[in-house]
């Protein structure tokens, strides 16, 4: 993947990192919100709930993402 309309390198492979895994945020990112292990109202404040829910999306969307590399890699 090519990103022609950005100026950045760095900006570029942030863009195809969250390209990569951004199937795998869909997967999970519910269960953190409204889910079983629901993380809203975990304090009082519901921007740093919010903040919390996307970082742990993205921890476990990579990992997520990560494993399933590693079975179809072994598959393969």
């Amino acid at each position: 993947m090519k990103c022609y309309t950005l100026k950045s390198e760095k900006e570029c492979k942030i863009i195809i990192f969250l390209d990569k895994i951004s199937y795998e945020v869909y997967l999970v990112h519910y269960m953190f919100i409204v889910g079983p292990v629901s993380l809203i109202g975990v304090s009082n404040n519901l921007f740093f709930d919010s903040v919390i829910v996307l970082i742990v999306s993205f921890l476990v969307a990579f990992a997520l993402k990560k494993i399933s590399s590693f079975i179809v890699d072994k598959a393969a």
